[in-house]
C-alpha cells in the first residue's frame, strides 16, 4: 500500500482547512475557530494516520510496544477520518455529529459504517482499543475492573495480555489490510463527491 503525503507546508494546511473544515449548515466557516475546523477536518485525520502507519513501519522490528502504539493509533485516527468525511458531506450518522473523542477502536469501526471485519480483525480492533487506552502506555489500568474487562474481551477473541498462550498476531500485514479497509472508503467518499480525484490527490475547493 502506498502510504499518503505526510505533511503540508503551513500554506497549504491552511487552504486545507479553508476547504475541508467547513461548517455546517447556516453556519459562517469564518466565525468557527481554528481549533474547531481542525477537529472536523477529515484531511488532518487522514494524515494524522498516515503518519502513524509510517511510523508503525518504522518500528515493527524494533521496538514492539512502540509499534503497537502507532499501528493502534493509525486504526483510531484512520476511522476517525472516515466519519469525519461522512459528516462533511452531509451524511446522516444518526446521534453522530462530530467526530468521538474516543479510543474505543471497534465503536468508531461502526460508527463510521464501514464493513464488519472477521472476527479475527474485530479482534485486532480490540487490542487497538486496548493498547490506546492503557496497555501502550501505562502498567495497568485506573480501575480493575476496566482490566477485567479487556481481558475478557481479548479471550473472547483468542489472545490475552497476560495469559500464556498463543496470541493472535498484530503485525504490519494485519495492520495494513485493515487500514486499507477504511481507507479505500474514505478515498471513494472523496472521489463521489468531487474532494479527490482517481488517483486520490486532493481537490481543492
Amino acid at each position: 500500500m502506498q502510504i499518503a503525503a505526510l505533511s503540508l507546508p503551513v500554506s497549504a494546511a491552511r487552504q486545507v482547512v479553508c476547504a475541508a473544515g467547513r461548517a455546517g449548515a447556516g453556519e459562517d466557516w469564518r466565525m468557527i475557530s481554528f481549533y474547531e475546523r481542525r477537529r472536523r477536518d477529515p484531511l488532518y485525520f487522514q494524515f494524522g494516520a498516515a503518519n502513524a502507519l509510517r511510523a508503525a513501519r518504522l518500528l515493527e522490528d524494533s521496538v514492539l510496544d512502540a509499534f503497537r502504539r502507532e499501528a493502534s493509533l493509525s486504526l483510531e485516527l484512520i476511522t476517525k477520518a472516515v466519519i469525519a468525511q461522512r459528516l462533511q458531506v452531509g451524511e446522516d450518522l444518526g446521534t453522530i455529529t462530530k467526530v468521538p473523542v474516543s479510543h474505543n477502536v471497534p465503536k468508531l469501526w461502526t460508527e463510521a459504517r464501514l464493513p464488519a471485519l472477521s472476527p479475527d480483525d474485530h479482534g485486532r480492533l480490540i487490542q487497538a482499543r486496548v493498547y490506546l487506552m492503557w496497555a501502550g502506555r501505562y502498567p495497568a489500568p485506573n480501575r480493575d475492573e476496566d482490566g477485567e474487562r479487556d481481558e475478557a474481551d481479548l479471550l473472547e477473541h483468542g489472545t490475552s495480555l497476560f495469559r500464556t498462550r498463543t496470541p493472535r498476531t498484530f503485525n504490519w500485514d494485519d495492520v495494513e489490510r485493515i487500514y486499507s479497509t477504511a481507507n479505500h472508503y474514505f478515498i471513494e467518499i472523496r472521489i463521489a463527491h468531487g474532494l479527490s480525484r482517481p488517483d486520490g490527490s486532493i481537490v481543492i475547493v
